[in-house]
């Protein structure tokens, strides 16, 4: 008998589990909530820009596409009177905060926490993007949020040129006569003695009546001829030019829309022959509204100023100028990007991207890589490059690189961190870290060639070579930065 019960309450016991376990997987947090944009009667969609939503009590999982925030998929016409509307699509009830930024303005609007929220546009006809974000305070015990970006492109109703209606010129109003006040009456003094005067002589009197000739008259009358006008040339600056501030913006074309990119790099070399020590090299990264800045930089009309630009998906771009172009031109810089073709002509010249020769390898001609933590840009210490013709024998060039630090950069042990790889679509990345002595220390992460990497800095806490290795068709480049990992 005794045995029979503890048969049954260890059955009961494992339909209690099992009860229990199906409870727990019903209480999920859900999929990730959705948030379109809806105009009139059509709605659109974009690839969610940045979230973090939990799978499980326990694992937290966030992602960021920079794609989508510089690039939205369309930019949706907006004419005056549509309605639009921001629709929620949530198992998880309704956010704390549901909210939409318009970016590049001081412009943030409550959008309520009902899953549809009225968005009305008073905005100038122009570009805009629109970041909206879906705040929760407790899923699954964390906080998570979505965010999307929507490009709009406003165009309101230009009202008809009013046609001018004749004024008839008004009439002077006639100014009342003044009233006439008597004068006093004055008794004229006596008329003073006039002296009789000789008669004047033949001699004065043919000067005083002669009758002025004609080429005399002329002479006196005739206004002077004008000076001749001589254009004179405006001096073009030579030598020493002063300091100047380098301003421009970084956009983007793609479809006959162009836009302004945010976070873009600008990298500028200044390199001068009459005063080598105002040589300088540096990086940025673009505003809000896609602008940037460089210096104020010591000019000479024969400097040589190299600014280049470049986006993830897009073609770098390249200015070169003299010292007094720049001075010329007010400091003023703008880039306009294309999108890299998804797909390369057929034949042999177009399979392989154009290459450095390996007799003279230059840093610049290299693509550009910047290691981006925390909103902190890193340049690596020195690359490897390496050329691997179809029809020849690899070979590799140690450069330093131009703008790297030998100090270890601190890294904080679970990090997230980003790659921004300049040039063509790569087709493959690794990630490695070693010792100082060139040693492997763990396993590598090998990822698919894009020009924007998202990783986890995952090591033990320690000081390492962080080796980044990007492969392109016919050639690869090998990037380091000395690191210092901590929890």
């Amino acid at each position: 008998m005794k045995t029979r019960s503890f048969l049954f309450l260890m059955l009961l016991g494992a339909l209690i589990l099992a009860l229990s376990a199906c409870g727990d997987e019903g209480s999920g947090a859900g999929a990730r909530p959705v948030v379109r944009l809806q105009v009139n009667d059509q709605t659109y969609e974009e690839n969610v820009y940045s979230y973090c939503w939990p799978e499980s009590a326990d694992d937290l999982v966030c992602d960021m596409d920079a794609v989508a925030l510089v690039q939205p998929l369309r930019n949706v016409p907006i004419s005056e009177g549509d309605a639009v509307q921001f629709v929620l699509e949530s198992d998880t009830g309704a956010p704390t905060r549901f909210t939409a930024t318009l970016l590049g303005f001081d412009d943030v609007r409550d959008l309520g926490t009902g899953s549809v929220a009225e968005y009305p546009i008073v905005l100038e006809d122009n570009l805009y993007r629109m970041r909206v974000d879906a705040e929760y305070d407790d899923v699954q015990g964390q906080p998570a949020y979505v965010s999307y970006v929507f490009g709009l492109a406003v165009a309101g109703v230009v009202p008809p040129t009013p046609t001018p209606v004749p004024t008839e010129t008004p009439l002077p109003t006639p100014t009342p006569a003044p009233t006439l006040t008597p004068e006093p009456t004055v008794t004229p003094p006596p008329p003073p003695t006039v002296t009789p005067l000789p008669e004047p002589t033949e001699t004065e009197e043919l000067v005083e009546t002669a009758e002025p000739t004609e080429t005399t008259a002329q002479a006196e009358t005739a206004e002077p001829a004008p000076a001749p006008v001589t254009a004179t040339p405006e001096p073009v600056a030579t030598g020493d030019l002063g300091e100047l501030l380098l301003v421009g913006t970084v956009r983007v074309s793609d479809t006959g829309v162009t836009l302004p990119v945010v976070g873009a790099t600008v990298r500028y070399e200044h390199e001068s022959l009459a005063f080598p020590e105002r040589a300088s090299t540096g990086s940025t990264l673009t505003g809000a509204q896609g602008q940037f800045n460089i210096g104020p930089l010591a000019l000479h009309d024969t400097d040589t100023i190299t600014v280049s630009a470049y986006a993830p998906g897009y073609e770098a771009q390249t200015r070169e100028l003299t010292g007094l172009e720049v001075w010329q031109a007010g400091g003023v810089i703008e880039f306009v990007l294309v999108p890299i073709p998804s797909a390369r002509a057929t034949g042999a010249a177009a399979a392989q991207p154009a290459a450095p020769s390996t007799s003279a390898v230059a840093p610049g001609s290299v693509p550009p890589l910047t290691l981006v933590v925390a909103g902190h840009l890193y340049v690596p210490v020195g690359l490897q490059f390496c050329q691997q013709p179809a029809d020849g024998e690899r070979t590799c060039t140690e450069l330093p690189a131009p703008e790297g630090s030998t100090e270890r950069l601190g890294l904080l042990r679970g990090s997230a961190a980003q790659l921004r790889i300049g040039g063509g679509r790569p087709t493959s990345v690794r990630i490695e870290y070693l010792t100082d002595t060139g040693i492997p220390t763990g396993q590598p992460e090998n990822r698919p060639g894009d020009n924007v990497v998202l990783f986890i800095i995952t090591p033990e806490p320690g000081s390492y070579i962080m080796t980044v290795r990007v492969t392109w068709t016919g050639y690869e480049a090998t990037y380091f930065f000395r690191v210092s990992v901590s929890d």
